[in-house]
């Protein structure tokens, strides 16, 4: 053989294991056999009125090929997605991920309630299954439930004044994670398991100060499908009329008072002690009242307390619920706030009884409020207690009713010594006048729960 044919052959050679070599190389990335990864992400296993269903497909070496759902019903298949994306089986495709959103609508697509299975398919661009790829076959268990909850009111009258709280008891056709009293944005869960029966909710709302009777109270109740039932009840509102007070600023009072808060003013604010009692009567009390409504978002959601709640003993009303302060200096108003709850005084450093039985989930300093506590009584009721020169119990504790909790004192935005006490109901502040009146309890909480109980009956005593 001739140097010049032995150099060709070489070069012949060296190309045809260049070839091999490429030709191993797609094999290896196309005949792979890793399969496309599919999420479907549907709340629940029930599928209502109005769904939306996403489903993601992804994969990272030939790409996503093809993406196709169905509803499978009895003999009826209902095609949900059903697309074919770009690319080649000898060059893949450069989609790697693909989400598709789909709105279900079962009775439009000619289902029925009942059980059904979710079908998912998904394909790649690598050379298995004979060209058609690797694939991903997914099958869910789904009912389709059209149908929204049934409400069933079992408390007849509920008599309501602004600023005060209310009770309803409910039957629902159906177990709901998410049910309660709706009063306009706000919203008061309701509560299962009191009772023998549990279908039957129980909830604890309230009418804020500054609400009427043009507030729309409703009861609103989202099965696990996502089906939603408002319904109304019967409910009487009485207007009240609040007081307005004057608080006259004195210098000595700002210049005692101001000097315990240690407060940041923002930039370029002045710092006279006028400006930064305008920041702690307005911002910090902002903020203290943003974290009590934090606290009291979740509840217990059993009744701790029984029977009227404990006024401190031997005090005189010095502020009432929901009073419109106006703060005047040197004769002209500075600010206005409202007072959310009721100033009791009497001795000195008197001792506190707590209210009625509850678990305390606040003990410590609260801004405005001084040394403050905060006892949750069950279903969404609150009570709170401020300036108190000591505190002896801390959070997490259970306490009993005319248990001592502390001693009143000047601590917070206090002129003098006086224990500031709320009620709350979730995050808004009710009068406290009302759970103070045995009466009052008795005729609007504890013969409704009563009269429900000699119906249906009941699981356990209160905590």
């Amino acid at each position: 053989m001739t140097p010049k044919k032995s150099k060709m052959s070489r070069i012949f050679a060296f190309i045809g294991c260049l070839c091999l070599l490429l030709i191993g190389v797609v094999l290896f990335f196309q005949l792979e056999g890793e399969k496309p990864d599919v999420q479907v992400d549907l709340p629940g296993d029930a599928i209502g009125s109005q769904n939306t269903l996403t489903l993601t497909v992804s994969d990272q070496k030939s790409g996503v090929r093809r993406l196709w759902a169905s509803l499978h019903q009895g003999d009826q298949e209902v095609i949900l997605v059903d697309q074919e994306f770009p690319g080649s089986v000898l060059r893949g495709s450069g989609l790697k991920q693909q989400q598709v959103v789909h709105e279900l609508a079962p009775k439009l697509l000619g289902l029925k309630d009942g059980p059904a299975k979710l079908r998912v398919l998904a394909r790649e661009f690598a050379w298995r299954s004979w060209l058609h790829g690797n694939k991903t076959y997914l099958e869910k268990a789904v009912t389709i439930d059209t149908q929204p909850p049934v409400v069933d009111v079992l408390t007849q009258m509920h008599n309501l004044n602004q600023g005060g709280a209310g009770v309803v008891i409910y039957r629902l056709s159906e177990l709901c994670d998410t049910t309660g009293v709706a009063v306009n944005d706000d919203f008061y869960p309701a509560h299962s398991g009191y009772f023998a029966d549990p279908e039957v909710y129980i909830a604890i709302f309230a009418l804020a100060f500054d609400q009427d009777k043009s507030a729309q109270i409703f009861i609103k109740a989202e099965d696990g499908a996502g089906n939603i039932t408002r319904a109304g009840f019967t409910k009487l509102i009485k207007k009240k009329t609040f007081k307005q007070d004057t608080i006259h600023l004195s210098d000595g009072f700002l210049e005692n008072k101001m000097a315990e808060f240690n407060v940041e003013l923002p930039a370029g604010a002045s710092n006279s002690r006028l400006a930064k009692f305008l920041f702690i009567n307005r911002d910090l009390r902002r903020q203290n009242t943003d974290q009590i409504f934090s606290l009291a978002a979740t509840s217990d959601p059993q009744i701790h307390w029984q029977g009227s709640f404990i006024r401190l003993p031997n005090s005189q009303r010095m502020a009432g619920f929901a009073d419109h302060r106006n703060y005047l200096y040197n004769g002209e108003v500075v600010d206005n706030q409202v007072h959310l709850g009721v100033d009791l005084a009497g001795n000195s450093h008197d001792t506190v009884p707590a209210a009625n039985r509850g678990r305390v989930v606040y003990s410590g300093e609260l801004g405005i409020y001084g040394q403050a506590l905060l006892i949750d009584h069950g279903l969404g009721l609150f009570s709170m207690y401020g300036h108190l020169s000591r505190l002896d119990v801390e959070a997490g504790q259970i306490v009993e009713r005319g248990q001592s909790l502390g001693l009143t004192g000047t601590t917070g935005m206090a002129g003098g010594d006086h224990l500031h006490f709320s009620m709350l109901v979730h995050n808004t502040f009710v009068n406290p006048i009302e759970w103070w009146d045995g009466h009052w309890i008795k005729d609007n909480v504890t013969d409704k729960i009563a009269e429900v109980q000699s119906h249906i009956g009941k699981v356990g005593k209160s905590s």
